[in-house]
C-alpha cells in the first residue's frame, strides 16, 4: 500500500478514506516514534531517499491515520523541497525535543502540529494524493502495510527503524523493528 494509491484530491484538514493501489520503490519512511523521552508528544518522523536519483518531494504531505478510514492531513512539504539519494529530512510533532532527548540534537526540517497515537500511524502521498508510503502501529488503518510496525519503548529513546536499506515489502512488521532512536541521522 503505497507508490500507486490515491488519495481523494479535497482532503484539507478532514478525515479521508484512502485506497491502496500497487506501488514503485522510492522515497520511504526510514524511522518514526509516536511519542519519547519528552513525553507522548516527543514524536518524529524520518524520510529517507533509497534511490540513486534526487527525489522532488514539494507539496508532498503527511497525514496521520487516527482509525480505520480515517486520516488527517498534518504537514505538507513546502515548493523547493527534494531528498539527494541517501538524504533525510526530518519532520517532528508539537513536543520534540532535539538537543534534550536524542543523541546528535538535529533540528526538524519541519514540525506539525498534530499528536500520533502509539496506536496510529503515518502516511505519505506525493502531491498529487497518490500513497507513497505508510507506517502503521495499529492493525486495520489506511497507514498499515500488512500486519503494524512493532510497539517500541519509545519513552525510553527507541524509534521503529526501517530494517536495512532493502527494498519497501509494503509489509510493516517486516519493514521496521525497534532500535535506538536517531532522529535525522
Amino acid at each position: 500500500m503505497k507508490n500507486g494509491a490515491l488519495i481523494p484530491a479535497l482532503i484539507c484538514a478532514s478525515l479521508t478514506p484512502m485506497a491502496p493501489v500497487p506501488a514503485t520503490p522510492g522515497v520511504v519512511i526510514s524511522e518514526a516514534a509516536p511519542a519519547g523521552p519528552g513525553g507522548a508528544t516527543d514524536e518524529y518522523l524520518e524520510l529517507r531517499n533509497p534511490t540513486a536519483s534526487t527525489a522532488d518531494v514539494s507539496g508532498w504531505r503527511l497525514a496521520v491515520c487516527s482509525a480505520p478510514g480515517l486520516t488527517t492531513v498534518i504537514a505538507t512539504l513546502p515548493p523547493g523541497t527534494s531528498l539527494a539519494p541517501g538524504a533525510r529530512r526530518l519532520l517532528a510533532g508539537p513536543g520534540f525535543r532535539p538537543r534534550r532527548a536524542y543523541a546528535g540534537g538535529q533540528m526538524p526540517d519541519l514540525r506539525y502540529g498534530a499528536d500520533v497515537s502509539t496506536r496510529g500511524g503515518w502516511l505519505l502521498t506525493d502531491a498529487s494524493g497518490v500513497i507513497v508510503d505508510g507506517l502503521g502501529l495499529g492493525p486495520g488503518l489506511d497507514c498499515t502495510e500488512g500486519e503494524p510496525a512493532p510497539a517500541c519503548a519509545w519513552a525510553s529513546g527507541e524509534a521503529d527503524e526501517r530494517d536495512g536499506l532493502g527494498p519497501d515489502s509494503d509489509r510493516n512488521a517486516v519493514d521496521f523493528r525497534c532500535a535506538r532512536a536517531t532522529p535525522g541521522g
